[in-house]
């Protein structure tokens, strides 16, 4: 039922090699992982930017229709915009930053 391989196919699978093209191969593959992870955690840090922006934007502006509507004279307590989540987000880490401090 079954027919016996060809002995061709055995030979025309390819071994791995542990060179040292195959090694800088893998070493360059690893750095491009690494800038891409960077980058991604990058583009997380702006996105989260951008929504701290909006919701800043928002609290003015329910601010502002506060002041024009409360007459109780009372501070208005905001439970959107924290202060440690916006210290969180402005603290940006400098990953391309060519210059060195010595």
């Amino acid at each position: 039922v079954f027919r016996p391989r060809e002995k061709e196919k055995y030979k025309l699978r390819k071994k791995r090699q542990n060179d040292m093209d195959a090694f800088h191969k893998m070493k360059q593959l690893r750095q491009d992982f690494e800038k891409l992870r960077v980058l991604l955690e990058l583009v997380k840090q702006r996105e989260q930017l951008n929504r701290l922006i909006i919701l800043a934007q928002n609290e003015r502006f329910e601010q502002q229709i506060y002041e024009m509507v409360d007459t109780s004279g009372l501070p208005r307590v905001s439970y959107r915009l924290q202060r440690e989540d916006v210290k969180k987000v402005l603290d940006v880490p400098h990953h391309f930053d060519t210059t060195t401090t010595s």
